[in-house]
């Protein structure tokens, strides 16, 4: 009696913190290992395996939880070789891990809801004996559906972020403007100073030819 009254003032105070801080985006997402429909079900436990995994690289993306995360996709896998709505989830799941793994906080925000959505997607279809296959087609149908969605987003992003850098000079760009800027005003006062001195040249040939001409007046003046 007392284990099953502090059984479910856990469940309470989990589901509590669940409203508190939880994500309102991700509330088809069951954040508990534990799930009443599922829970006497022996395929399950990869499952909560996978889940654990799952909620690992929601807290923190790491190396380490994506390779649990594959290496359980991979088991599960192994056990549903011949489903290809099963398969086709983990394949989903699996190219989201890779993408995860390579980008890690640079990854589209939407990614792991759409994780968590094709997880939870995953186990219904999997585990649950009150699905038919219609809908178990139409589950995937959905998930599918929210992975080329997040596609569209990714390739929107990476043109978008492309645009801005093309938009805004890198510092290698300043640099080879300033440079060529730097190089042309040399240039032009090299020219100007070249310019000058000829112009003064010019001045001071003038000036000798006046005075000469005068000294020799001066002297003719004298001689007559």
């Amino acid at each position: 009696m007392v284990e099953e009254k502090n059984g479910s003032i856990t469940i309470e105070v989990e589901q509590r913190l669940d409203e508190l801080f939880g994500d309102s985006d991700n509330s088809s997402f069951d954040h508990s290992s534990h799930h009443p429909e599922f829970e006497d079900c022996s395929e399950a436990l990869p499952f909560r395996e996978l889940k654990s995994a799952v909620l690992s690289i929601d807290w923190e993306i790491t190396d380490d939880a994506i390779n649990r995360f594959i290496k359980q996709l991979n088991e599960i896998k192994s056990g549903y070789s011949k489903n290809k709505i099963i398969i086709n989830m983990i394949q989903i799941l699996n190219s989201l891990a890779v993408y995860l793994k390579i980008n890690k906080g640079r990854a589209h925000p939407n990614t792991m809801k759409v994780l968590k959505s094709v997880f939870s997607g995953l186990e219904k279809v999997a585990l649950s004996k009150k699905l038919s296959e219609s809908e178990k087609k139409k589950t995937l149908f959905v998930e599918v559906e929210k992975f080329k969605e997040l596609k569209q987003q990714i390739i929107a992003l990476k043109a978008d972020k492309a645009k801005k850098t093309e938009a805004k000079p890198t510092e290698e760009t300043k640099s080879k403007v300033k440079e060529t800027q730097e190089t042309h005003s040399d240039s032009t006062i090299h020219m100007i100073s070249e310019k000058a001195y000829r112009s003064a040249l010019e001045d001071i040939k003038k000036f000798i030819k006046v005075e000469f001409d005068k000294l020799r007046k001066e002297l003719n003046m004298h001689s007559s």
